[in-house]
This record gives C-alpha cells, sequence and structure tokens, in this order.
C-alpha cells in the first residue's frame, strides 16, 4: 500500500508534476558465469515504451553509461556491435538469455517550462523469472530516481521524501542481481589489516583494467 509522496513541493517554480503508466518487457542477456553481473553491467532487450530496443548498461564511477541500439526483427542474438564493447569482460563466452523481467511501472516526472524532464520517480511492480524451466516466477515493489537535467540537491531531495515515506534502501542496484540471488562486485570497505589494505588495491585496480578495456572498445580514451 506504499505510494510516492507528494513532490509538487520540491521541484522549481516554473517545473511541472507528470504522471503516467506503462508496461515493460525486460530480457537480459549474460554469459553463464554472470560476468557482466559480476562487472556490473546489464544487456538486455526491451519492449513496451519509448525506450524499446537494446540497452547496454556500463558503470562509469557511481552512476553508469547507456548504450542503445534498435531492436532489429529479423536479428537473432545480441548484436556484435555491444557483443563487441563487452569482448574483454566476458572473454568470448557466449551471451545468452539469462531472466526476463515484467514490470509495471508508474512514472511520476517532474519536468521544467520546457518539457525537459527534471528528474524521474519510477514505481515498479515486477514479476521475474530466471531462464530455464521449473525455474520459480518472484515479484516486488521497487522504487528508483532517475536524474534527468536536474542537479544533485534536487536528487537528493527525492530521496529523503521517498525515505520519509517509509522506503528503503535496496540491497542491490540490479533487477537482474535480484533475480538470481547475487551481488555486483564492489570494493571492499573494511581495513582491519594488510590483507584488506591488498584486497581493495587489487579490486580497485581490476576495476580500472576493467573500465579502460570497456572505453577504448567503444572509441574512447581508456586513460581519461
Amino acid at each position: 500500500d506504499w505510494t510516492v509522496p507528494d513532490l509538487a513541493e520540491l521541484a522549481p517554480a516554473d517545473a511541472r508534476i507528470e504522471r503516467h503508466e506503462t508496461v515493460l518487457v525486460s530480457r537480459y542477456y549474460d554469459t553463464a558465469r554472470h560476468d557482466l553481473l559480476r562487472h556490473g553491467i546489464t544487456l538486455r532487450l526491451r519492449s513496451g515504451d519509448t525506450e524499446s530496443g537494446w540497452q547496454l548498461k556500463l558503470p562509469e564511477g557511481p552512476a553508469r553509461r547507456e548504450l542503445r541500439l534498435p531492436a532489429e526483427p529479423n536479428r537473432r542474438g545480441v548484436p556484435t556491435e555491444l557483443r563487441d564493447v563487452v569482448f574483454g569482460v566476458v572473454r568470448g563466452a557466449a551471451l545468452r538469455s539469462v531472466a526476463r523481467v515484467d514490470t509495471a511501472r508508474t512514472i511520476t516526472r517532474i519536468v521544467d517550462a520546457d518539457g525537459t524532464s527534471l528528474a524521474e520517480v519510477d514505481d515498479d511492480l515486477v514479476t521475474a523469472k530466471p531462464a530455464g524451466t521449473g525455474t520459480q516466477s518472484m515479484r516486488w515493489r521497487e522504487v528508483e530516481v532517475e536524474l534527468g537535467s536536474g542537479n544533485n540537491r534536487l536528487l537528493r531531495d527525492i530521496g529523503r521524501r521517498l525515505t520519509a515515506a517509509g522506503a528503503v534502501p535496496s540491497w542491490t542496484r540490479s533487477k537482474l542481481a535480484r533475480v538470481l540471488g547475487r551481488q555486483t562486485d564492489s570494493t571492499a570497505t573494511r581495513l582491519d589489516t594488510l590483507g584488506d589494505l591488498l584486497t581493495n588495491y587489487l579490486r580497485e585496480q581490476h576495476a580500472a583494467l576493467v573500465a579502460g578495456d570497456l572505453a577504448l572498445r567503444r572509441g574512447e580514451d581508456g586513460a581519461a
């Protein structure tokens, strides 16, 4: 029975609140070892809204960068352009469907006078199932905020309003991680021993290598 709280007072003076509903169907792809998920990468084929098509989300600091390609009716499997970007992560392993996620989404958007989205709050009722016969479906409710052209203060204010209304942090940033019951890799924070320091250093260096590889494969300067 949780509902998104009123966000009108957080919007700038010339902004307005827009709401609408949509249904999304997403089929996620990964290797048998879940190499993409372990590195915080998601690859999916989505249908049901204006963002239909292939979407590859790559980690970029505290945020993520999204690459998109349209879905072609006669094409089977992951597009070559996206497979090439993640080749260094999957190391040649086949990319296959690992889960389907259906989302009934209620969208609350703060829009400025020009119609540009400042921030979007997505209230999702999720039904998901891992690939394979005999697997059980699962259902849950989640809400997430996507910053548009607004600033970080607006993002923080919306987050505080959601938690004040009773929302609690999710244990994972990824729907796919929840479906598969896995966590993405993260940098350790314990510094109790010399071993902790070494582990942190190796994790950071590994993440830098992966980020550099992904940047070079999409034609950017991996050292930037």
